[in-house]
């Protein structure tokens, strides 16, 4: 989907199964390493990082400023030199997050890049739809879009409410990014197979997310079976 561009890969060594992925802030040529330089956005807004807590939007009081938001985000690309290209990526992982149900798509899991030719949106990472674990404490997202945190309740209209509560993006642009998204997860979905061993509620799952959002209709949640 053009989210990102690092590889990944289960591994199994000995008894143990992980997930190896490449660094996106390294530049590797031979043997020489080279540190891109990285900035995660709960840094760039001068955010108190050392509380686990303030990476995450507070429900029960939304506007605070020591806390972030998907608005308080786009302000921040608005800046770039590129501003419109970066607010679109912002926009195109807001709705990526909210098609796989990731509810820890907190301002720490939201990167900068700052290099030669200035500020941009990093490649997308530590993404994963959690929102299917057993066990949940609840729907909501860690960023609420148009003042609504419950996933379920989530459509496209809200995302356009929410893009354009930013004043950076034309209607037109906000509409067409977000139902590409949505057409390229659901083109990406059909063309890949799924690891073995996931849980087929998953896969519906996602399904279900894109299909309803592509109707224009809020999320909800399928019935169990």
């Amino acid at each position: 989907m053009g989210l990102s561009q690092f590889s990944s890969e289960v591994i199994t060594l000995g008894q143990t199964t992980f997930l190896a992925i490449e660094r996106f802030d390294r530049l590797v040529s031979g043997r020489n390493v080279t540190l891109v330089h990285q900035e995660d956005v709960t840094q760039a807004l001068g955010l108190d990082w050392r509380d686990s807590d303030v990476k995450f939007q507070e429900a029960r009081s939304p506007m605070n400023q020591n806390r972030p938001s998907a608005l308080r985000i786009a302000e921040l690309t608005g800046t770039f030199r590129e501003s419109a290209t970066a607010t679109t990526q912002w926009l195109r992982q807001l709705v990526f997050h909210v098609l796989i149900g990731n509810k820890d798509a907190h301002a720490k899991n939201v990167g900068l890049i700052h290099d030669s030719d200035g500020t941009s949106i990093s490649q997308i990472y530590d993404a994963v739809p959690n929102l299917f674990q057993r066990g949940r404490i609840n729907w909501d997202l860690a960023m609420a879009i148009d003042n609504v945190f419950d996933h379920r309740k989530i459509t496209v209209e809200r995302l356009v409410n929410e893009a354009q509560s930013w004043s950076v993006l034309r209607r037109d642009v906000i509409e067409s990014t977000i139902y590409s998204t949505i057409h390229r997860f659901q083109e990406a979905q059909s063309a890949l197979t799924a690891p073995a061993g996931i849980d087929p509620g998953v896969v519906d799952g996602l399904s279900w997310n894109a299909a309803r959002l592509a109707a224009g209709t809020e999320i909800s949640r399928p019935k169990e079976r």
